[in-house]
């Protein structure tokens, strides 16, 4: 079996933790967290659930949809992807599991969103860092802004059609 090389880690307000090394993602008590992490050798991603911000490592992140904060939510998301490999696939009991993808981020909805679904995707097979948003607009049109250690990228939203869910992925 594949190494697993990112674990989450949920801090409460009062400092005690759980932690997917000893604990199960749907026993976290999210009405209590202060911090949602997802943690690995070389990088860190820390979201406040109070106040909406992020880090990765030593930047700080915040994000905008249509000028309005995103991120103050303790509807926490965590998930891994995996794709199954066959060293010799006519061989029963060759099958390995390798992890290709890691996720985390959180769920909200807005006056002008029913739906927004932030996360942060570590894309192992690319060796790259995306930013994937689900979103269901009530508008037509949607300005999401990525600020990085104070500076802005943004990115025009055009949706297809309002009330459905639109996915959307931007290479960080």
């Amino acid at each position: 079996m594949a190494k697993q090389l990112m674990y989450w880690k949920g801090v409460y307000e009062n400092g005690d933790t759980v932690s997917e090394k000893g604990d199960e993602f749907e026993d976290i008590e999210k009405d209590r967290l202060k911090y949602f992490l997802l943690e690995g050798e070389n990088t860190v991603f820390k979201h406040n659930v109070k106040t909406g911000k992020m880090s990765i490592n030593n930047d700080s992140v915040f994000i905008l949809l249509n000028d309005k904060l995103l991120g103050k939510s303790n509807d926490v998301i965590n998930f891994k992807e995996k794709v199954d490999v066959y060293s010799k696939p006519t061989e029963p009991g060759d099958l390995k599991s390798n992890l290709v993808s890691y996720y985390t981020g959180w769920k909200e909805k807005n006056e002008e969103f029913n739906y927004i679904e932030i996360l942060f995707w570590v894309d192992m097979i690319n060796q790259q860092l995306k930013l994937r948003s689900k979103l269901t607009p009530r508008v037509d049109t949607g300005d999401l802004s990525l600020i990085i250690n104070g500076e802005i990228s943004n990115f025009e939203l055009e949706f297809d059609d309002t009330n459905q869910r639109q996915e959307f992925v931007f290479s960080l």
